[in-house]
């Protein structure tokens, strides 16, 4: 076994009950987007224990830190995440929908597990240093608000990431993988109009319909559809539609738009129009309208040379040590599923597997999907670890912590989150970071090719998706 697995593999293994401490109590609280004061606080305790210098309210955000370890160069920075998702409450372990106790609140896309991987992975790294007696500096940043609020975009435009030689990201999945395709750039806006209220029937004439310029504009956008890139996606949603009688003329609605597009220079261009048509609607309504950016994200490819290098780490790390009873909680989440989910998920199985019978009598990932940059197409989700991309070399990495077919964003997602088995995956991803950061530490030549490639993909200095907010 090589000397730094072996290492790693100690660091975890005394540290193991405290991760997961860490993890469940981050569950437990979920708490969402700007919200997460005992989420970050714990994060920020542990590792001040373990001799970690802790920079708490980092660059202004009240939930964000900084924490590092060690003097000189590499920087090697790991991006934590620990807010939880609104409606997302469910009961541990159960596979019925049934929220837990009194928050509404859940983990429903693993940031817990996300969490407990970078602080696990932090001390091991601080481990290695100590030990071999090496230069370089470990620096945790935790990121509030990625779900809603885009908190590394907040922390980007101030000045966050720059310090960092490269950046390592996990996120919960049901691939065990070092995902190949990217991911796309999106913003979200609220437009509010302001109208003059009056009665329907008796003075119709006197008033100005806040909720007919919401509608205008709606129909306005949805004939710009067949103007927009085919990768564009448009989605919108009523906020607040004035009031609830038909017989007044409303004076107030508010309306959200999510734009996604597969570069954020696109995003923009896209939302730039939408505020003409949001303008125009309010013209002919004769109303008053105003608009926020409430958050957004830049789009994300992997650096091609990180993700091959952290490909072999992974390797090296395999999946997660399985046992009978994680088989069979992941049989009844996947047993679960409509047959349209399990459709999609032998769909999304034959794209790496010829066989997959056996796979989904056993359906916990058991493999490590590597990198492959001759993927097509885009992951339409989106994430600001795009905006830490865009400034400094990154790669993030999938861990398997939910049966196959199953995914973020759901109460199965929460409810698997802090099992044996959402622990399991999330110490695994741990000790893949922390043994790529050995990786990184003693063969520099691996961030001296990934700059080069950096320095050629984004060549336009970083400009926040919220700059214009």
């Amino acid at each position: 076994m090589d000397r730094n697995m072996e290492l790693i593999n100690t660091v975890f293994k005394e540290k193991e009950d405290q991760i997961i401490e860490i993890c469940d109590k981050i569950w437990n609280y979920a708490e969402i987007a700007f919200q997460e004061l005992k989420s970050s606080d714990i994060i920020c305790q542990s590792l001040e224990k373990e001799g970690f210098r802790c920079e708490k309210e980092y660059l202004g955000l009240k939930t964000a830190f900084r924490a590092a370890y060690g003097h000189g160069r590499p920087h090697i920075g790991i991006i934590a995440d620990y807010d939880a998702l609104p409606n997302m409450s469910q009961k541990s372990g159960v596979c019925r929908q049934e929220k837990c106790g009194d928050n509404e609140n859940g983990h429903g896309c693993g940031h817990c597990n996300i969490a407990g991987a970078a602080f696990g992975a932090a001390v091991a790294l601080k481990k290695y240093l100590e030990i071999n007696n090496k230069e370089g500096t470990v620096i945790v940043i935790g990121s509030p608000a990625e779900e809603a609020g885009s908190g590394k975009a907040l922390l980007a435009e101030n000045g966050a990431y720059r310090e960092l030689d490269v950046a390592i990201y996990s996120h919960a999945n049901m691939f065990n993988s070092v995902p190949s395709l990217p991911m796309v750039a999106n913003v979200a806006m609220e437009f509010t109009f302001k109208g003059v209220s009056a009665h329907a029937g008796a003075s119709p004439h006197m008033g100005r319909n806040a909720l007919s310029a919401a509608e205008l504009m709606g129909i306005g956008v949805n004939f710009m559809r067949e103007n927009a890139i085919a990768d564009a996606r448009i989605h919108y949603a009523y906020a607040d539609a004035g009031g609830e009688a038909a017989n007044v003329i409303q004076n107030y609605s508010k309306v959200k738009y999510l734009i996604r597009a597969p570069k954020i220079e696109q995003v923009k261009e896209l939302a730039e129009r939408i505020k003409k048509i949001a303008r125009g609607a309010a013209l002919m309504t004769e109303t008053e309208m105003e608009y926020v950016y409430t958050s957004g994200c830049s789009d994300y490819a992997q650096n091609k040379v990180l993700a091959q290098e952290i490909g072999k780490c992974y390797q090296e790390m395999g999946a997660p040590a399985w046992e009978a009873g994680d088989y069979s909680l992941a049989k009844e989440f996947y047993d679960s599923l409509s047959e349209e989910s399990k459709t999609q998920a032998a769909e999304k199985l034959r794209k790496y597997y010829d066989q997959i019978e056996d796979i989904l009598e056993k359906p916990l990932h058991s493999d490590v999907i590597l990198f492959d940059e001759k993927g097509k197409g885009y992951n339409f989700s989106s994430c600001d670890i795009g905006d830490v991309a865009h400034i400094v070399p990154t790669v993030y990495i999938s861990f398997a912590s939910l049966a196959i077919g199953n995914m973020v964003h759901t109460w199965q997602c929460t409810a698997l989150a802090n099992t044996v088995l959402g622990h399991k995956a999330m110490l695994n991803a741990g000790k893949v970071i922390a043994l790529f950061g050995t990786t990184l530490i003693e063969t520099p030549e691996i961030m001296r090719r990934a700059r080069e490639e950096h320095s050629k993909t984004y060549v336009h200095p970083y400009q926040c998706p919220l700059e214009n907010r």
